[in-house]
């Protein structure tokens, strides 16, 4: 098993491959690298492979419980080395860290091409070791939802993905919109115009504000190329699943069903929905992890292309 000391050190170095430009002279992602202290709950994951290690984002429900994406998580088997999962602003500047205890996916995920939507591409990580930086909630009140979650109304996205510039590993932000739903309004699309989540922001959040605070609306599963959009989550149907498997209850009071909230669609959705798929690309061989293991390549996961 590998110490969490081999997570502490990311050669930075310039890439030798950039996601394809965006139409128009607008950067692309359009996003900014968040002030020290900034959406702590928000935090990095790497997966290990036996050639590879990946990179995917998460959001703190609890100080031992990480939502993410399934298709981070999907391809391990108990052989697999450890989950890793870091706070901080880089994953070189650390808050804290801690290896998984277990994980899971949710049994009706599927991949796109079985299902054009609603993917249930959502997963938990439970931490061996808890971590003190704040939780975001999801939203379960149903007047914050109609009021937030609609067509046009923003959301703000972070993680620690690929930017314009090829850096990784450095937390982001950016303020977008939601542009549409899928026909349930399991799902959502947002971003676009240069405003978007990238490769390693997979699991990462889209979050709005209600009352001050910072709820989550979304998870990031797919999308088109980077700067053009992506497809998000709803996490409110995954929580009496989340709450059978980690005791972590975060459903209203008298709703043990998860039916007390209508995430239901706008009448009349767009009809142009795309088959996404989810997958990793690779880093170059010389962006790496440091450490007495040696060199080891790194993906940057996020939900792939739509329309692949």
């Amino acid at each position: 098993m590998l110490p969490l000391s081999w997570m502490l050190s990311l050669l930075t170095a310039s890439l030798t491959e950039t996601p394809a430009d965006p139409v128009g002279t607008e950067r692309i992602y359009g996003g900014e690298p968040v002030a020290d202290g900034e959406f702590l709950p928000v935090v990095g994951v790497y997966v290990q492979h036996a050639n590879k290690t990946e990179l995917c984002t998460g959001t703190m429900l609890s100080p031992t419980v990480v939502l993410t994406a399934a298709h981070c998580l999907a391809r391990l088997d108990d052989n697999s080395p450890p989950v890793n999962v870091f706070a901080g602003t880089s994953s070189s500047a650390l808050e804290a860290q801690s290896e998984a205890l277990r994980y899971a996916i949710h049994p009706q995920y599927c991949l796109p091409d079985d299902c054009v939507d609603d993917n249930y591409d959502i997963a938990y990580i439970i931490l061996a070791d808890g971590m003190d930086v704040g939780t975001i909630e999801p939203i379960t009140n149903q007047h914050d939802y109609d009021r937030l979650i609609a067509a046009g109304a923003s959301v703000t996205l972070v993680g620690y993905g690929s930017t314009e510039s090829g850096e990784i590993g450095t937390k982001h932000k950016v303020t977008t919109a939601i542009t549409k739903f899928s026909e349930t309004g399991k799902e959502f699309y947002a971003g676009g115009d240069g405003k978007d989540s990238c490769h390693g922001d997979s699991g990462g959040p889209a979050l709005v504000q209600s009352g001050g605070a910072w709820k989550l609306a979304g998870v990031l599963s797919r999308g088109y190329d980077c700067g053009q959009g992506g497809v998000y989550g709803v996490p409110f149907p995954v929580l009496c699943w989340l709450r059978d498997e980690t005791d972590l209850d975060l459903l209203p009071g008298r709703c043990d069903q998860c039916e007390c909230l209508d995430i239901s669609a706008p009448a009349d959705p767009p009809a142009d929905h795309e088959r996404g798929c989810q997958a990793a690309r690779s880093l170059p061989d010389h962006v790496a992890w440091l450490g007495g293991v040696g060199l080891l390549g790194l993906a940057r996961r996020r939900r792939a292309r739509l329309g692949a």
